[in-house]
């Protein structure tokens, strides 16, 4: 038993080493602060800016997931926002002249 905690011991020494030695962050200063303000503000500006990777990036910080639910008529997302707020869309699908059933060869 004795053993056990001493190894136990041992391990979390040495996790707390690990985390020592991580480089600490930088702060955030004010200049941070109004890059990130003046991206928010101007969103649908910026965004068309962004690579469709960074976009992706952007978006895993924020949402948590999404979840769909759907018929023929319409699809419904349930976004789960990381902040645990939960927004609900609806998208009408347009009606087709095409079903499976109506190609023409």
């Amino acid at each position: 038993m004795e053993e056990s905690y001493h190894r136990q011991i041992k391990q979390v020494k040495a996790q707390l080493l690990a985390v020592q030695q991580r480089p600490r962050p930088q702060p955030v200063t004010l200049v941070d602060l109004n890059r990130v303000r003046h991206f928010l503000e101007n969103l649908d500006r910026e965004w068309q800016k962004l690579s469709p990777g960074l976009r992706n990036r952007l978006l895993k910080l924020l949402i948590d997931r999404v979840e769909i639910a759907h018929n023929p008529q319409q699809i419904q997302a349930t976004v789960n926002w990381k902040i645990g707020f939960k927004q609900r869309i609806d998208i009408e699908r347009p009606n087709s002249e095409f079903t499976k059933g109506s190609l023409v060869d």
